[in-house]
């Protein structure tokens, strides 16, 4: 073992050793128990054959480690086919250019592209951070080092918070849609409202998921690919419950979603939240911006927005969205005007004023108003 302070004042040390017939050496800056931990590092990659530097480390075109990324990591993920749609984009734009090569501005260029050609921002958003985790992937195994030309300390993301949704439905516009509903469309509305369960996860409750003894659905597979359950309200045990004991297999679908695209498009007619105004030649980015259409996963957003405003417990509704973060939040739950106003109303009694002399009018308001101006 070779380790030698080389500057006690900037704490470096230079390791060196011999490995079959080839001499190595790297300076580390820290103290000596780091430098024998880098130096035993160096070792282990060397005896597995895992040790590239940067002279024999292969500079792969982006084609090539794209490409490589989707068929060792992201196949193996639940949104595999959306890593797949962004990695194709980029190797479009991309191409062959050597990793080692790609630049911040190369990712400006890419995201320039993406906006000509109609990608909404949030898209082109994805988009890079799916770059960003190719060259973090490529790191890791040692194929890459340097900075990552796609991070946003480089390359600033668009803000998004413009492009979330809000829609979400009041007391009144739910009954309504509750009411023109066909009954099996009118089940799944109430499953989604009252679980803010997510369309796929809908579709997957069988039998076996659902526990009436302790009025839990379990959900085996989320968006993320973790399991997870929420609680079933009074309100949605009266439904599911019939439903559920004359089911005859564990494996047997609760929900009917047979012909769901025309009854969902039907009761949205008929309350008046389906608005079709895309138009001839419309970018996907206009069509976005233009559809006002109530979506399915505003649901999510409807039950969100009255748990918070229920229950004051925005950790509790948290655990209830299943949702990792408390930013999340802000995404999924909205809040009345009604709302905020109560909640700026309850400050006349935390902060009362209690002095009779602040109440006391003004002899001359404007003289006074223009004395302090």
């Amino acid at each position: 073992m070779a380790i030698k302070l080389i500057d006690a004042e900037k704490r470096k040390y230079r390791v060196s050793f011999w490995y079959r017939k080839r001499h190595y050496a790297k300076v580390i800056t820290g103290n000596r128990k780091l430098a024998q931990e880098v130096e035993s590092k160096l070792r282990m990659e060397l005896a597995e054959g895992t040790y590239f530097p940067a002279r024999q480390r292969p500079n792969l075109s982006f084609k090539e480690a794209a490409e490589k990324f989707l068929t060792e990591y992201a196949k193996h993920k639940p949104s595999s086919k959306h890593y797949r749609y962004n990695t194709v984009s980029a190797i479009k734009f991309l191409g062959s250019k050597p990793i080692h090569d790609i630049t911040p501005e190369d990712i400006r260029q890419y995201r320039a592209n993406q906006v000509s050609l109609g990608m909404h921002p949030v898209t082109v958003n994805h988009r890079q951070k799916n770059i960003r985790r190719i060259f973090n992937w490529l790191e890791q195994l040692g194929l890459y080092d340097g900075k990552n030309p796609a991070s946003g300390k480089w390359v600033p993301l668009e803000n998004e918070r413009p492009y979330w949704r809000r829609s979400y439905l009041n007391l009144e516009q739910y009954q309504k849609l509750l009411e023109v509903s066909d009954p099996r469309l009118r089940t799944i509305i109430i499953t989604a409202s009252h679980t803010a369960m997510r369309l796929g996860e809908l579709k997957r409750i069988q039998k076996k998921d659902v526990d009436l003894d302790r009025c839990t659905i379990f959900i085996p597979k989320s968006k993320n690919g973790e399991p997870g359950s929420v609680p079933m309200t009074d309100t949605l045990f009266a439904v599911l419950a019939p439903i559920v004991r004359l089911l005859p297999l564990p494996e047997s679908s609760v929900l009917d979603f047979s012909n769901y695209d025309k009854l969902w498009d039907a009761a949205r007619m008929k309350v008046g939240l389906l608005h079709e105004v895309w138009t001839e030649g419309m970018t996907r980015w206009q069509k976005v911006k233009s559809n006002k259409n109530f979506h399915f996963h505003d649901l999510r957003h409807t039950a969100a927005s009255h748990a918070i405003m229920g229950s004051k417990d925005p950790y509790a509704v948290q655990s209830f969205l299943r949702l990792k973060t408390q930013s999340l939040m802000q995404r999924y739950a909205h809040l009345s005007q009604a709302h905020v106003r109560q909640a700026a109303l309850s400050l006349d009694t935390q902060l009362p004023v209690t002095s009779p002399a602040i109440h006391k009018p003004l002899a001359n308001p404007i003289l006074i108003a223009g004395t302090i101006s």
